[in-house]
């Protein structure tokens, strides 16, 4: 997030400014080079909140010179490029492409329906497994804690070893009223991300079946944890972890499809016409 700021910043920087031969702008300038000024009310725009004085200074002068630099540097390189047809036919090119995507985007993506049904995304699927390979270990799964100062534990332990996701509400009536909680993962979950989760540290032999059911201290709590499914890295990722995935390549080639057709239209009334010819 904190370098998408800092780019956006920079991206505004570059294009604020107030351009005037004749007349001087209304306000307080904080910069000025050749004809273009830097006013106080563009900072004002881009300036966050700061804890000190000092910190709100040092950010203002790193705006300055973000404002600054590329006008500095394009003044100088005007001077020492010859070669401005070769700058001219990409510029040329950018715009090409600039009116391109806004017409693709604003006229004949935005017609495109991006509803995709359950039904599509499973024939996808199906069709084509071997694409969607896990690279990673996902789970499944519920645990409980409890307070370590408790003596015995042996209907807890009872109860998460011999239950289910499906039992979510039961366990949560259990634990109404103790020092016990229960937590509960239906939506798959990358396997080093939920052992972050509850704080746990697996061996050299990894995750075993032996280790589906785990009772260990960590701090002050006691947790159960009852691993209810597993797929392994290597393994043909479940539909709902592909899903999203698979619906991006759906509108995609939904939009390929459309930009052929398109294209294809336009070809032909371009040979129509006359103004294009092929030999």
């Amino acid at each position: 997030m904190r370098v998408l700021y800092i780019l956006s910043i920079i991206i505004l920087m570059f294009f604020i400014s107030c351009n005037n031969k004749e007349v001087e702008p209304k306000g307080k300038i904080i910069a000025k080079y050749g004809n273009e000024y830097l006013m106080e009310e563009d900072l004002i725009k881009l300036l966050p909140r700061f804890n000190s004085k000092t910190d709100s200074v040092n950010f203002v002068n790193d705006l300055i010179n973000l404002w600054l630099e590329p006008r500095l540097f394009y003044d100088e390189a005007k001077l020492k490029i010859t070669d401005t047809l070769n700058i001219a036919n990409k510029i040329n090119d950018y715009r090409q492409n600039l009116y391109v995507n806004q017409y693709l985007e604003n006229f004949i993506y935005n017609s495109i329906n991006q509803d995709v049904s359950k039904n599509e995304i499973e024939e996808y699927y199906n069709k084509y497994l071997d694409n969607y390979k896990l690279s990673n270990t996902f789970v499944k799964a519920h645990y409980m804690t409890i307070l370590d100062k408790k003596a015995t534990y042996y209907y807890e332990y009872e109860k998460i070893k011999n239950s289910s996701l499906e039992d979510e509400k039961s366990l949560k009536d259990y634990c109404v009223g103790t020092g016990r909680k229960v937590y509960f993962y239906h939506d798959w979950i990358e396997l080093n991300d939920f052992l972050e989760i509850i704080n746990y540290k697996l061996d050299e032999n990894g995750l075993d079946n032996a280790k589906f059911f785990l009772d260990y201290v960590y701090e002050d709590l006691r947790y159960l944890v009852k691993i209810d499914e597993l797929v392994a890295e290597g393994e043909i990722m479940p539909i709902e972890i592909a899903e999203p995935f698979i619906y991006q390549v759906i509108i995609k080639n939904r939009k390929d499809n459309k930009y052929q057709q398109i294209l294809n239209e336009l070809k032909t009334n371009a040979l129509n016409s006359g103004k294009l010819i092929i030999n």
